[in-house]
């Protein structure tokens, strides 16, 4: 039975190949198969044949654990590429309700410029400018929610080129919890 391989270290921005692979080599699991009656003076060909081994063995499980790497690494890039062109579309309505937004405020200002109003209308007033208010603050969280998406596409690839699949996997499904937070109906 073959023991797993620790790749967790890889991971480490210190990672030290060399000391990985002699310790990886001199596994305690290795020196059981190894006859305990074997001296120091024993052939050299024996420890040889058995290093040889193991790193065969070793470079095996290597290969197996890039494949998977990469197979990971494609299931993440297809849903991402597939997730686009609804991140697009989301992003065009979010500037569609912003251009609506700044035009609404823009007749709310042309139809308040030159009105003298009493106290039902300066309420009134005052119902329309929190009515605006509103309405922005809802524009400059949606905005920020776009540039948000348009930054996500860089720090994936950025956390993907450094190989931190871990860290692109969560990303991206902190940004489509995120998407399924932000659009449930308002009570």
């Amino acid at each position: 039975m073959s023991t797993p391989l620790d790749v967790t270290c890889f991971s480490d921005a210190n990672f030290n190949a060399k000391a990985w692979i002699n310790a990886s080599i001199n596994l305690p699991s290795s020196n059981e198969n190894r006859d305990t009656t074997t001296s120091i003076d024993a052939p050299p060909s024996q420890s040889a044949a058995s290093v040889e081994q193991e790193t065969a063995a070793m470079i095996t499980k290597l290969q197996l654990a890039s494949e998977e790497a990469s197979r990971q690494v494609g299931q993440l890039t297809d849903q991402v590429i597939k997730s686009m062109p609804h991140i697009l579309y989301e992003v065009k309505l979010i500037t569609d309700d912003a251009r609506a937004t700044h035009q609404g405020i823009q007749k709310v200002k042309e139809n308040m410029g030159g009105v003298d109003l009493g106290t039902d209308g300066a309420l009134d007033k005052l119902r329309q400018l929190h009515l605006c208010k509103t309405r922005m603050e809802d524009c400059l969280s949606a905005l920020m929610e776009a540039e948000n998406w348009n930054n996500l596409e860089s720090e994936v690839s950025k956390v993907m080129n450094n190989n931190d699949f871990e860290g692109a996997e969560s990303r991206l499904q902190d940004a489509l919890s995120y998407l399924g937070t932000t659009h449930q109906p308002k009570p």
